[in-house]
């Protein structure tokens, strides 16, 4: 792993539509940078696993009890994250989907990538990852945010080619962060 360079912040937040390929860009910046993963919908995942333990792929599931969640508390995602990323880092948020979450990582300093694929390919991603089941949910309004959250990226990676090309096309953001 190669040292932080000068230049990357200590906080990314990655946003894009399902299947778009946030989750291998944020392995991409662990491997490469040492940055550490995390979600928003963590908890979601960790209630999901212990009380629905065959269902954790199941979007709908996530959406209804993120919907709620926020019902009782806007923040409580934002509060959750918050919290585990005062220690360590560097910290790569890999699922920013709400305007809001955009604005929090923009607010705490970090660099915000948006990460877009054209529509086919990211079916043909989700429905590869987690079967037909996996493209459900895509009318809830965590899929319906992207319009509004690519003009606050700081860059936007098209990422509709191999995975040799998003490396490349990562590296490029890399050096340009860098200056060079």
């Amino acid at each position: 792993m190669a040292q932080n360079p000068t230049g990357i912040k200590p906080l990314i937040g990655l946003a894009g539509l399902m299947g778009a390929g946030k989750d291998t860009v944020a392995a991409w910046f662990g491997t490469m940078w040492g940055y550490r993963r995390i979600a928003f919908a963590d908890p979601l995942r960790i209630v999901i696993r212990d009380w629905f333990p065959d269902q954790s792929r199941n979007r709908r599931l996530y959406q209804a009890l993120g919907d709620w969640a926020r019902s009782i508390r806007p923040t409580v995602f934002l509060d959750w994250v918050e919290r585990r990323i005062r220690d360590g880092g560097p910290w790569i948020v890999t699922d920013i989907r709400f305007p809001v979450e955009a604005q929090w990582v923009k607010d705490h300093g970090g660099l915000l990538i948006g990460v877009d694929a054209p529509e086919a390919v990211r079916f043909a991603r989700v429905a590869a990852r987690d079967g037909a089941s996996g493209l459900t949910g895509q009318s809830h309004a965590s899929e319906q945010q992207w319009n509004q959250i690519a003009p606050l990226c700081d860059v936007v990676i098209h990422n509709d080619g191999t995975l040799e090309d998003l490396e490349q096309a990562l590296r490029g953001v890399v050096a340009r962060l860098m200056g060079s």
